[in-house]
């Protein structure tokens, strides 16, 4: 018995030696290996951030973030939650791919689904919002985005084209809410009325209600003066004068540390009061309309694409290659002293001119006897300097400090309020006016911004608000909704004719020459 199972054994032995399970042995441990490397390397990849591992093919790129965005995402300093009011299942598939890049770029943002079905209290406190909106919450501070906040319809060309556009808006949105919730600070702009003031816009609203700055009609006729509430002031292209109280107004409220954005376009009204308020900012308008020489204009010489200057205020812009385009505009001089600082920002070429209108026309583009020379500014930031008792002051009151501080050097609290005191004069002798002055009404207008969707002219005025409105550390972070409507290319049917003659009888009649070529060169051989 022992022998029969010892040549049992012997021939198990020698069957797991044969040539065939060696190969399958050596088979099943390499198929082992590669699962083991392919599960190693999907859970390497599974860890790295989704906008390095998946490509953005949409033509409105919307699941990309834009630099405004990554910006904010960077400085982020407190927790942000953004609840999703959906299934996570049945979520906008588009909207949950841009949040997944929102918490990419910030460890401070936190995104979870709350579905109201099954959640009675969000179903309570959220019954006015539809499906997949987007409550964005910091600490005791929310705000809500409705899901049709987001996708935007657009029917203005239905009855004319039978088709409507619609747009992405989340990228808009959300930045603007992280923004709201995390910040204490709700600047006010005040647009003045009563002098034939321009309307800025559905579009500067939408996008100062992303800037969060609430904007208010101002009458200086029947107000009793400028609120103290107001962080700016719009004076968009009057096109009547001021009067002189109203403009006393509005210098005594710049001089005292106030703010204002001056859009000036061209009347032919005399405005010596409203220049009154350009003069105390160093600043004067040259008569008449600009005209650009080559490179700088668009068709027409006063179609003008200004130079951007590379400045803290214009700097996304400049390293861009940004256009704008502002057709009549009108050259600022500089005619500052000591106490205004100007700082340039839209500037013209040396060959511009500006050429007088007459009966509210010009007579030729061309440069005549008579036409001002440039070079032009189309837009300065000028800031100046406080009032001279305000240098007094600081004077008076450094010197009661140190008498304090010596007085009291043993007294710690003391000590404490007389360095507050001495610095709290300083950066009150240094509160100054601060104005930005655009030559060119035309910078707003509806018609031109939504004509040429690839100028920059309203991230320019959105630049020119985060500067002037609030702290003066804010950002422009308001962001523009993005298309979902394709874009279709058109061929010219000149075009079209050529390239149907190219595929028709160009290409197979060189298919057929050069097989000819070839049989004849193999048949001589």
């Amino acid at each position: 018995m022992k022998k029969v199972n010892s040549g049992k054994l012997a021939g198990l032995k020698e069957s797991f030696n044969t040539k065939n399970v060696r190969f399958g042995s050596y088979s099943t441990a390499l198929i082992v290996i590669v699962i083991a490397i392919a599960v190693a390397f999907n859970f390497v990849i599974g860890q790295i951030p989704e906008k390095f591992t998946s490509f953005d093919m949409t033509p409105g790129k919307l699941y990309t973030i834009g630099e405004k965005t990554e910006k904010m995402l960077a400085g982020l300093d407190e927790d942000v939650t953004i609840s999703v009011l959906a299934e996570e299942s049945s979520a906008d598939q588009t909207l949950d791919r841009l949040l997944k890049r929102y918490e990419e770029g910030s460890d401070h943002i936190t995104v979870k689904y709350v579905d109201p079905a099954v959640n009675i209290g969000a179903a309570q406190t959220y019954s006015d919002a539809t499906q997949n909106s987007l409550v964005v919450s910091c600490g005791s501070r929310e705000t809500v985005i409705d899901y049709y906040d987001i996708y935007q319809s657009d029917y203005s060309s239905y009855y004319t084209t039978g088709s409507y556009d619609t747009s992405f808006d989340g990228e808009g949105q959300l930045t603007s809410a992280i923004a709201n919730v995390t910040s204490d600070d709700t600047p006010v702009l005040y647009h003045i009325t009563g002098h034939g003031e321009a309307d800025t816009g559905s579009s500067v609203e939408s996008l100062m209600r992303k800037q969060n700055v609430t904007q208010s009609d101002l009458n200086l006729m029947t107000s009793g003066g400028i609120p103290d509430d107001c962080d700016c002031l719009l004076i968009n292209a009057p096109t009547s004068d001021y009067s002189a109280e109203e403009t006393d107004t509005v210098i005594n409220y710049l001089d005292n540390g106030g703010s204002a954005i001056i859009i000036a376009g061209y009347t032919a009204e005399s405005m010596e009061n409203f220049e009154r308020i350009l003069s105390a900012y160093g600043m004067s308008l040259a008569d008449g309309i600009v005209m650009e020489s080559s490179n700088n204009y668009y068709q027409y010489p006063m179609y003008i694409v200004p130079n951007i200057e590379n400045t803290e205020l214009t700097s996304d812009l400049a390293e861009e290659n940004a256009n704008l385009l502002i057709p009549q505009a009108r050259g600022i001089v500089s005619t500052a002293g000591d106490d205004v600082t100007l700082t340039e920002l839209l500037s013209s070429s040396d060959g511009a001119y500006s050429k007088q209108v007459v009966d509210g026309q010009i007579s030729t583009y061309e440069k005549e006897a008579g036409d001002i020379d440039g070079p032009f500014g189309y837009a300065y930031l000028a800031e100046k300097k406080a009032a001279e008792n305000a240098d007094e002051n600081e004077e008076n009151a450094s010197d009661d400090a140190s008498d304090n501080d010596e007085e009291n050097a043993q007294d710690a609290g003391e000590d404490g309020a007389a360095e507050d005191q001495e610095t709290a004069a300083s950066e009150e002798a240094q509160t100054g006016g601060r104005v930005i002055l655009i030559s060119a009404a035309s910078l707003l207008d509806e018609t031109i911004n939504s004509s040429f969707p690839q100028i920059s002219n309203l991230d320019f005025y959105m630049n020119c608000v985060a500067e002037l409105c609030g702290d003066g550390g804010t950002e422009n972070i308001s962001v523009d909704a993005k298309t979902l409507t394709p874009e279709y290319i058109t061929v010219p049917a000149l075009q079209s004719v050529i390239w149907l003659a190219i595929a028709v009888f160009v290409l197979p009649l060189a298919v057929l020459i050069s097989g000819f070529v070839i049989w004849f060169r193999r048949r001589k051989k």
